[in-house]
Formats: structure tokens, C-alpha cells, sequence
């Protein structure tokens, strides 16, 4: 689940508030973020406040606590959005997810939590071979295709079982904090966030050309502070 965000822990700037794509790791610029305030205990209320991310994808909320509140992220697709990211290549990754296999053998890292969200294309909570044809219509550019669309997951929430040494999500349980992240405290103002592109199963999505793209070390820092291997982020470990 999500862990509160330590304001320092000794990592420079790996807190900075700042959003980029889970494999290419390159920043991204025009995500808003919105601070909602949460009513009846889950439902989405009034937007408190707003914010937009620039080009090296930073972006700068209020830092007091608000009360009971969510960030969420969206982001509008572009062209390259939408040009051939989704492919049968990624058709073929979402079947090898739904049978069980890992679709990453020849990069040597486990099935990504990110991966198995990119691959519920129909958001029923697994994947299937229902999203792996899902993926193929998309590819293809059939009409009645599942949109495509940018999801946004914290960076800090925890995808992690230390008991049992393995991912929570799994080809059956595909459950993540769709709604945003709890704002309830200072320290959460600074959260950073991961995007996917949806059905983009094997993180093939690039930037523009000129783009800013955080470094390994970024998340070796982010494995040394205990958030997550970088296996995560489709980083050979040995690198």
C-alpha cells in the first residue's frame, strides 16, 4: 500500500515533485494535477487547487495540509501518443502475461507492476486474453478499440510482498490506487508520479526529441531508500 513520504532521506532530488514515463524514464510535460477533496469517505469532491507540469516535468502544489484530499494526475494524448506505440508486439506481451509467461525474457527482469497495469486494458482487475485481443484492435486502429489513455501510479506506492518475495500484482490481481494519491499531510504534497500509457505493454512509448530523462542513478536511489527494485522501472540490475 502507500508508505507516508519521508521529506529527506538523503537522496538529493529524487523528491522533487516530478512525473515521468515508467520506461523510457523521460519526463513529461503537461500532466495537471489536481488536489480533490474526498467526501463520504471515497467520493471525489470540490478541486481545491491545480497545477500543470512544465517541460522538465516538475510541477509545484500548496505544501500545507488540507484535509482528507487525493492528488490525480491526467494528461491529453498526442500524436505520437497514439502512433504506432501500441503494436501486436504488445498484443503478444499481454498474451504472455494472461498465460503466465514473462513477456520480458530477453531483457533479463520480472514482469514490471507497471506492465501489468499498461496490460488490463479493460480494467477488470487482470489480464486476460480479452486484452491481449484488446491491444491487437488498438494496433490495428479498429474502431471499436478500447481508448487509449495516460494512467498515473505514485512512485511511492509499495507493489512489493517482503513475506512472500514476489509483486502483488499479478496476471489475476491488478489493483493499484487509480484515484490518486491521499493528500492528508505535508510530506505528501512532494509525491512523484509514474506514467503508462494504457495497452503500451512493453513500455515502447519515447519522448520527444530533446526531452530530459532521469538517470540510473535516480533509481538506484530509489531501490537503496527501500521504494522498490529498479527492476520496476525495466532497469537491468546489473547496470
Amino acid at each position: 500500500g502507500i508508505r507516508d513520504q519521508p521529506r529527506s532521506r538523503g537522496l538529493g532530488d529524487v523528491y522533487k515533485r516530478q512525473v515521468y514515463h515508467w520506461a523510457s524514464h523521460a519526463l513529461l510535460d503537461g500532466v495537471q494535477f489536481d488536489v480533490l477533496s474526498v467526501t463520504n469517505g471515497e467520493s471525489l469532491g470540490e478541486l481545491l487547487v491545480t497545477a500543470e507540469s512544465d517541460s522538465d516535468g516538475q510541477y509545484s502544489l500548496v505544501s500545507k495540509a488540507i484535509g482528507d484530499a487525493v492528488i490525480a494526475a491526467t494528461r491529453n494524448l498526442d500524436s505520437q501518443d497514439t502512433s504506432r506505440v501500441v503494436t501486436s508486439a504488445d498484443a503478444l506481451a499481454a498474451l504472455k502475461i494472461a498465460v503466465g509467461i514473462n513477456p520480458n525474457l530477453d531483457k533479463a527482469y520480472p514482469t514490471s507492476p507497471y506492465q501489468y497495469i499498461a496490460a488490463d486494458i479493460n480494467k477488470d482487475g487482470r489480464v486476460t486474453s480479452a486484452d491481449a485481443l484488446s491491444a491487437l484492435k488498438i494496433a490495428v486502429g479498429l474502431s471499436e478499440s478500447i481508448p487509449q489513455e495516460w494512467l498515473f501510479v505514485p512512485e511511492i506506492e509499495d507493489f512489493w510482498d517482503e513475506t512472500r518475495g514476489e509483486y502483488t500484482l499479478s496476471r489475476s490481481f491488478v489493483e493499484w490506487y487509480s484515484e490518486g494519491l491521499a493528500f492528508t499531510s505535508p510530506g505528501l504534497s512532494e509525491a512523484n508520479f509514474v506514467a503508462i500509457l494504457l495497452g503500451d505493454v512493453n513500455g515502447s512509448w519515447e519522448p520527444p526529441s530533446g526531452a530530459s530523462v532521469l538517470n540510473i542513478e535516480y533509481f538506484r536511489a530509489l531501490q537503496e531508500a527501500g521504494i522498490a527494485s529498479i527492476e520496476q522501472w525495466g532497469v537491468f540490475p546489473s547496470l
